[in-house]
């Protein structure tokens, strides 16, 4: 017997909300910025962060909780991090406190030591990771439903992306 947490019908209609959005055709940033203002309340989280793979980088180009200008300019190598090692083993990882776990890297300037319980989920599609979900908060380590949640959350973002890709493919044809 799964235990779900009901959070009123905010969830149901935060999820048609973010599947809406996936179909959205304005900038990238924006779309993923207002996914992860969804998925936040949604998930009862401080912070939300879409990291998208670029190459053999990870930029944040969506976020929820931390500055602006975190958004572009934050960016991970593959495998590293504890982002990064999501991307690398194509599995979710939670954490407790985050700064204690040898994948830890710290962002200078995000503030993200205030929010030291994490959880990433990798966002597949084609069989090959294209993103990373990060949700964080300040206190409760994140639950095995929680982060089942948060891997059904990816895949609307993960269709974003996606389109998002395939209409950049197009427009350079």
């Amino acid at each position: 017997m799964v235990h779900v947490h009901h959070r009123g019908d905010r969830g149901v209609d935060g999820i048609l909300r973010l599947i809406e959005l996936a179909s959205h055709d304005g900038p990238l940033e924006a779309t993923l910025s207002a996914m992860c203002d969804e998925v936040a309340a949604i998930a009862g989280v401080d912070i939300a962060s879409i990291y998208v793979c670029e190459g053999e980088r990870l930029v944040m180009r969506g976020n929820h909780g931390f500055p602006r200008s975190a958004i572009g300019a934050t960016t991970l190598a593959v495998g590293q991090g504890i982002t990064g090692l999501v991307a690398e083993c194509m599995r979710p990882v939670s954490a407790a406190h985050a700064a204690a776990e040898a994948a830890y890297k710290h962002v200078p300037g995000l503030g993200e030591e205030r929010f030291p319980v994490f959880a990433g989920v990798p966002l597949i599609g084609g069989g090959a990771v294209i993103g990373v979900l990060v949700l964080q908060r300040r206190a409760a380590p994140f639950l095995a439903d929680e982060v089942t949640l948060a891997t059904a959350l990816g895949a609307p973002v993960t269709l974003a992306i996606e389109r998002k890709r395939a209409a950049e493919v197009r427009s350079a044809r």
